[in-house]
């Protein structure tokens, strides 16, 4: 792929992704986190403006100064303390993982609190989580198991941070 086509594939709105996007906003607030323009400088969507249909019919075809991902966030979307629940409810389950993550339980699930999530990585999984609920539980699940994985190695606490995030998004 030559630099054009590369520079065109990330200017534009990623059809798939916003469509999650806004099927995620009819249940949590996302909201424009900053002006969304065009490649040009015209402003399509303003600061603090929520998703809608008519921010899809506006990105048609046009080029980003910014990828559209970087322009939204979800206000009520996945936190670190939401995903703590998810991961205690995942922990309480009898799962075929369970014997291998039950051992390091109490460690998984203090470490889910200081998981580093960007703007970008909330609103995606966000998304997920409302249109795709067992997508969002596979993340978990893969982000615990990267977890006791990690501690069964004797990983230092950066190293299982980063291994659970890598689950996570994976």
């Amino acid at each position: 792929m030559n630099a054009s086509a590369l520079s065109h594939t990330f200017s534009t709105a990623n059809p798939h992704a916003l469509a999650t996007i806004l099927q995620a906003s009819q249940t949590r607030s996302i909201i424009a986190s900053r002006d969304i323009f065009d490649i040009s400088g015209t402003k399509l969507w303003a600061r603090d403006q929520p998703v809608s249909g008519a921010l899809q019919r506006k990105l048609l075809d046009r080029q980003l100064r910014n990828p559209l991902e970087s322009c939204l966030m979800a206000e009520d979307g996945v936190t670190p303390q939401s995903l703590v629940l998810c991961t205690e409810a995942l922990l309480a389950r009898d799962t075929p993982l369970g014997p291998l993550l039950r051992p390091h339980a109490a460690r998984i699930a203090q470490e889910v609190t200081y998981l580093p999530l960007h703007s970008v990585a909330q609103l995606l999984l966000t998304a997920g989580q409302v249109s795709r609920p067992e997508s969002f539980d596979h993340a978990v699940q893969a982000m615990a198991l990267a977890g006791a994985l990690m501690i069964s190695h004797g990983g230092s606490t950066a190293e299982l941070r980063v291994a659970m995030l890598a689950g996570l998004l994976h």
